[in-house]
């Protein structure tokens, strides 16, 4: 099983928190020196991001609103 870094704002944290709150999917981080968004990933990184992202979705977990 492929491991990612689940750091706050990496690629795979991102797409995790998205789906939690049921965001639309759009692969980003957030840059660790200046805390602004990055939506120029790698190859790599979009892979961390739809990781994240589908196994929250698989989960099922999702923010309740009410």
């Amino acid at each position: 099983m492929q491991q990612y870094d689940n750091s706050r704002g990496s690629p795979h944290e991102r797409g995790d928190a998205d789906a939690y709150y049921r965001r639309p999917y759009r692969p980003y981080k957030y840059d660790k020196v200046t805390g602004g968004i990055v939506y120029e990933l790698t190859p790599e990184e979009v892979s961390a991001y739809k990781a994240g992202y589908d196994a929250a979705l698989k989960l099922g977990d999702f923010k309740d609103w009410n």
